[in-house]
């Protein structure tokens, strides 16, 4: 039986180590809040400077100003590779969009994983072992589901900063490792049938989406059907 003084000192211990990870929530929370503030901003230059999408960003579905930043790189790159990536980024608030198989130590005192960062991808695909070695050494985790056995639909990562270019470069260095499959990754258009060209958001940001939108589908009908594309998301706009 231990000490009073050693129980007592445990969960002092423990509570400082709640403290510590409230405060890093919070951190990382302030960090999607201004992420989201800047997209906004940089959706509204595109749109008012240059609405007409790429090419690539008419396969993508949306502008890459609508991707958050610390993914955009990391996502052109997967999808250059053969990857049909259709979320990304920040996980969100939504307990139905934590992050779930990712090895996080704190999960205790973080039931939401909202520090979590993930890539969901349309089509599951497998990697060598030496593969995922090598993405577990840079702190990448492969969620397993049942039914699936080794294929992968999901790539994580808790980061340890509060920092956009961090957390960016960390996808970077997923997105090296990731070998190129020879096969380019199809338009967006049998992702979200519901939608066509334009910019989403999870339901806890507030932007203009309709105005946005109204916008975007003007400017792509004049390159391609705007039916015919669906857009990418950040992992809190549900997917339909």
């Amino acid at each position: 039986m231990q000490p009073a003084g050693n129980l007592a000192l445990a969960g002092a211990m423990r509570s400082a180590e709640v403290d510590v990870n409230r405060l890093e929530i919070v951190a990382f929370d302030q960090l999607r809040v201004d992420t989201y503030g800047q997209m906004k901003q940089e959706i509204s230059d595109r749109l008012a400077l240059n609405p007409t999408p790429t090419d690539d960003e008419r396969l993508l579905g949306t502008y890459t100003e609508a991707l958050e930043p610390q993914v955009r790189e990391a996502t052109m790159a997967m999808r250059s590779k053969g990857y049909n990536t259709i979320a990304s980024g920040f996980h969100g608030t939504d307990d139905n969009w934590r992050v779930l198989g990712i090895d996080n130590p704190a999960r205790d005192y973080d039931p939401s994983y909202r520090r979590g960062q993930i890539m969901d991808f349309r089509e599951p695909f497998t990697l060598s072992s030496e593969t995922r070695l090598a993405l577990k050494a840079i702190g990448a985790e492969i969620p397993e589901y049942p039914g699936l056995q080794d294929q992968i639909v999901r790539i994580g990562f808790t980061p340890t900063s509060p920092d956009i270019d961090t957390i960016g470069t960390q996808w970077n260095a997923i997105a090296d490792l990731l070998p190129d499959t020879g096969i380019p990754s199809s338009p967006r258009m049998e992702t979200l049938e519901a939608h066509g060209f334009g910019v989403y958001c999870p339901p806890d940001v507030s932007w203009p989406v309709e105005d946005f939108n109204a916008i975007a589908a003007n400017a792509a009908s004049a390159v391609a059907p705007a039916s015919s594309m669906g857009g990418e998301t950040s992992p809190g706009q549900p997917i339909s």
